[in-house]
């Protein structure tokens, strides 16, 4: 986590940037034009203040084509992380144009985006043909897990100018996400949508001071916000608040979430459903003492309606937006925490009442950092197919995350977090925390013999025999699990 920590002082002069860039900002058209030049020069001088070691090179206009998927209803994150249509004045988007921009003056190329409804599909397809259609791939890490699994991507070791030691690229997913010698996909400071993925906790403010709870910002600093401590402020909240006898969206509760909430507690209690033995291979963890101890503290409350509504319970399933209905019920002020994925903030900027953001939990006091999960569902991962060409897809990828972490990243800041939806000043330090250890799964995206989704299986059932249930498809995991391993090893 150093190298990030090291670059802190020039993300905060890059949020100066962007800021004053959304302040002098009116819109689009020509104004928006206007925006882009006058932040440019200030942007570059930023940048290139940590350098990555990489040649000079012209590639004579080359169009470079990376694929992304597309935005759908069920996924409304957006799909203009690559690339944009037009500079029109929101700071993540202009950001996005300011740093292809930086990338294609420096190597002189265009970089042009391809949306498609299945990236692992279209990858399938032009690469098996042999057709060199496209020099990259932006998509979920189970479409890079497909990829990889196909043996149609480029181990990204072997490509000479990318250095997964620089501070662009998120060393967490490096480590996570290998196997063995071979890192076929990876993140980093490119991808806004790995941010969005972050799982983590709000709090509604009001109702801390009206319940006389401990102040979930301290309990932070001091280790005190454990999962333990999180139980016993649940407590006595939930309420039959019109007295109809039933429990269900008119009432008041101490947590909304979903399923993936549990997992979410697992990881961030410092537990992993896949470990790494010496060589860097994955071997199954999800049953150590610690992470069944995390699970029983989690299920206690997950799986009592009386406590916790999620998206499973019958009442929120059954409403048109299952995710609106969730988040009614907490703009309302009848939730004291909602565990969600960052993305979901954006949807409480409406909110009357001020909330606050959290990391999750950790399991004691005595857990060293805070950890947070990373969504594979929404997460982006860089994939470089067998038929682009080495060299000039290493640079142009090396220096493309590069000239994000000076635009990216800090524009992420403001516009989604600082500008828009956090309340205070306090929530831009969790937010520091809640990015600075993030856990990537390979049980979660490989999911063998289903070992993946076990545990929001059980949650949605609200079911918490997890040893007995464990037990049933274990030697199923691990002949599965031993069978990628085996294929990997035979790709070397």
């Amino acid at each position: 986590m150093k190298s990030r920590k090291i670059v802190c002082a020039l993300l905060i002069i890059c949020q100066g940037i962007f800021c004053l860039a959304a302040c002098g900002s009116g819109g689009t058209g020509a104004e928006g034009t206007t925006l882009a030049a006058d932040t440019a020069e200030t942007t570059e001088a930023v940048v290139t203040e940590l350098k990555p070691d990489l040649p000079e090179a012209d590639y004579n206009g080359y169009e470079f084509n990376i694929v992304v998927r597309e935005a759908s209803g069920t996924d409304p994150w957006g799909n203009f992380e690559m690339a944009v249509e037009e500079i029109n004045g929101e700071v993540l988007n202009d950001s996005i144009a300011e740093r292809n921009r930086l990338v294609e003056e420096a190597y002189n190329i265009s970089i042009v985006q391809t949306n498609a409804a299945s990236v692992a599909d279209t990858a399938k397809k032009t690469i098996m043909a042999g057709d060199h259609v496209y020099d990259q791939y932006a998509a979920s890490l189970f479409d890079t897990t497909a990829i990889a699994q196909a043996d149609l991507a480029l181990d990204l070791n072997t490509l000479e100018h990318l250095d997964f030691t620089n501070p662009w690229w998120d060393e967490s997913s490096v480590r996570d996400l290998s196997i063995g010698s071979r890192q076929y996909f990876v993140t980093g400071d490119f991808s806004f949508r790995t941010y969005n993925a972050s799982w983590i906790y709000c709090f509604n403010k009001q109702m801390i001071v009206d319940f006389k709870l401990d102040d979930p910002y301290e309990l932070v600093r001091t280790s005190g916000w454990t999962i333990d401590k999180l139980s016993e402020m649940l407590t006595g909240i939930s309420a039959d608040v019109n007295g109809d006898g039933i429990m269900d969206q008119h009432d008041r509760y101490g947590l909304i979430t979903e399923s993936s909430n549990t997992l979410g507690m697992f990881f961030g209690a410092g537990n992993l459903v896949i470990s790494k033995d010496d060589e860097n291979y994955p071997i199954i963890t999800i049953s150590s003492e610690r992470g069944i101890a995390t699970l029983e503290k989690a299920f206690a409350f997950m799986n009592n309606p009386s406590v916790t509504v999620s998206v499973s319970d019958k009442f929120i399933a059954s409403q048109p937006d299952v995710w609106k209905g969730l988040v009614d019920i907490f703009t309302d002020d009848r939730g004291l925490f909602y565990s969600i994925v960052m993305y979901t903030v954006k949807k409480l900027r409406n909110m009357d009442t001020d909330f606050g953001l959290l990391p999750m939990p950790k399991y004691d006091e005595q857990q060293e950092e805070y950890c947070t999960w990373t969504s594979p569902w929404i997460s982006s991962g860089l994939v470089v197919p067998i038929t682009a060409e080495p060299e000039r897809t290493g640079i142009i990828t090396e220096y493309i995350c590069y000239a994000s972490m000076g635009t990216i990243r800090p524009a992420y800041y403001e516009a989604t977090i600082q500008g828009k939806f956090a309340r205070d000043v306090e929530s831009e330090e969790m937010i520091d925390i809640i990015l600075a250890n993030r856990i990537y799964d390979l049980g979660m995206i490989y999911d063998w013999g289903g070992v993946g989704t076990l545990i929001n299986q059980m949650t949605g059932s609200k079911q918490s025999d997890f040893v007995s249930r464990w037990e049933a498809i274990a030697e199923k995991a691990q002949t599965a699990l031993e069978k990628t391993i085996e294929s990997y090893k035979a790709m070397e």
